[in-house]
């Protein structure tokens, strides 16, 4: 038995993938644990995402959009919990976490 904070469950390793064909229009993928997917539909995310690539300068764009979609699927977990994100983001690792959120591991790539 793992020490804590590795708990069960553990991390299942069939991912879900779906294979689309790419046209002209596409302008990025988005990738994420389902930490993120918990929070936010994938309609959801491309909009989100989609907006504020259209408003932030190029250069440094789609890492800080990356963050700040980050920072919006923590903000939709502290308030179904009643919380700050700073309160949410002080919680330790392990199940007291868990109990709020998922992990979430967020990539936005630009194609």
């Amino acid at each position: 038995m793992m020490p804590e904070p590795f708990s069960p469950p553990y991390i299942q390793v069939s991912p879900e993938v779906t294979i689309v064909e790419r046209t002209e229009k596409d302008q990025f993928v988005v990738v994420g644990s389902d930490g993120l997917w918990d929070f936010m539909s994938n309609e959801e995310a491309i909009a989100f995402v989609s907006e504020r690539l259209s408003k932030t300068a190029k250069g440094k764009k789609v890492q800080e959009v990356a963050d700040a979609l980050l920072e919006e699927v923590l903000a939709r977990a502290a308030d179904d919990y009643g919380m700050t994100v700073h309160a949410l983001k002080k919680l330790p690792p392990g199940r007291r976490r868990r109990t709020k959120h998922d992990d979430i591991t967020v990539m936005v790539v630009a194609l």
